[in-house]
C-alpha cells in the first residue's frame, strides 16, 4: 500500500512538470499581447534624424572677407539696378595683370570697367567698381561681389638678409603668420626678431610699404596681436643684432 502511494505521487508530479513545460512553450496566456501602437522600449535606439546643412561659421566668412585676392581668384558679382534682368553676369577671373574687368551692364557688347583687384579685398574692388559706375553710368548703382574660387597657385614670400634667407611658399588660400614663418625658416641668437620689417608692395603704389614687426614680442611675450599674415610676393628682412660690449 506504502508503495502504491509513493508511485501515485511520483506520477502526479511527473504530470505536473510536462504541464507546466507546455505552458512556459505556448507563453503565457493570461498576458495581453502588445498592441501595434504601443510605444516602443525605450532601450531601442531611434532612427537618425538627418542635419540640416551647417552654414558658413562666423570665423570662415571673416577670413574669406579678408582675403586679398591673387592672380586666378574668381568672383561673381550683381548690379541690381542693371535695366537686364533675364541673365547673369559672368564669372570672372583676376587676370594675370592682377586686373578685373566688369561689364557695366548684361546688355550685349555693353562697356568695361577695369579695377586692379590683386593685393585687395573684394570689399574694397567693390568700392572702386561703384565709384566708376555712379561716374559713368548709374546715378546710385548697388554691386555685390562675393569670392567663388581662390587660386590653386603657390604664393611665396622672400626673406633677405645674412640671418634668413630665401624663399618660403605659401600654400594656395593658406594664412601664414609672419612668427610662424620665421620659426619655420629658423633663426639664431644673433637675429634681432624686435624689429622685422616686411616690406610689401600696394598696387598702384610706386613706394613699397614698410611694416615693422615686434616678432621677439610675439614669440616671448605671447603678443600674437602684434603677428601679421604674409602676403604672396612679401619681402621680409631680419636684421642682425649689433654687437654689445
Amino acid at each position: 500500500m506504502k508503495l502504491k502511494n509513493q508511485l501515485l505521487s511520483g506520477f502526479s508530479a511527473i504530470v505536473g512538470l510536462v504541464v507546466t513545460c507546455a505552458a512556459s512553450a505556448r507563453g503565457d496566456d493570461s498576458k495581453p499581447s502588445a498592441k501595434p501602437d504601443e510605444p516602443r522600449s525605450t532601450l531601442e535606439a531611434p532612427k537618425e534624424v538627418a542635419k540640416p546643412k551647417e552654414s558658413l561659421s562666423d570665423a570662415d566668412a571673416e577670413l574669406l572677407s579678408a582675403h586679398k585676392l591673387v592672380h586666378q581668384d574668381k568672383i561673381k558679382y550683381t548690379i541690381q539696378e542693371d535695366p537686364v534682368r533675364d541673365a547673369e553676369f559672368p564669372e570672372l577671373i583676376v587676370s594675370s595683370l592682377g586686373q578685373l574687368t566688369f561689364p557695366v551692364s548684361r546688355v550685349r557688347q555693353s562697356p568695361l570697367i577695369s579695377v586692379q583687384a590683386v593685393g585687395k579685398t573684394t570689399e574694397q574692388v567693390k568700392t572702386e567698381l561703384v565709384a566708376g559706375l555712379e561716374a559713368d553710368y548709374y546715378h546710385k548703382v548697388t554691386v555685390t561681389i562675393q569670392l567663388t574660387s581662390r587660386s590653386e597657385r603657390f604664393g611665396q614670400v622672400v626673406f633677405v638678409g645674412s640671418i634668413i634667407k630665401g624663399l618660403l611658399k605659401l600654400n594656395p588660400g593658406e594664412q601664414k603668420k609672419l612668427s610662424d614663418a620665421i620659426v619655420e625658416k629658423g633663426y639664431t641668437d644673433y637675429a634681432q626678431l624686435r624689429k622685422v620689417k616686411i616690406i610689401r608692395s600696394e598696387p598702384g603704389v610706386k613706394k613699397p610699404k614698410i611694416i615693422v614687426v615686434d616678432v621677439d614680442a610675439i614669440l616671448r611675450k605671447g603678443r600674437k596681436d602684434l603677428d601679421k599674415i604674409l602676403q604672396d610676393g612679401d619681402t621680409i628682412q631680419v636684421p642682425e643684432k649689433g654687437l654689445v660690449f
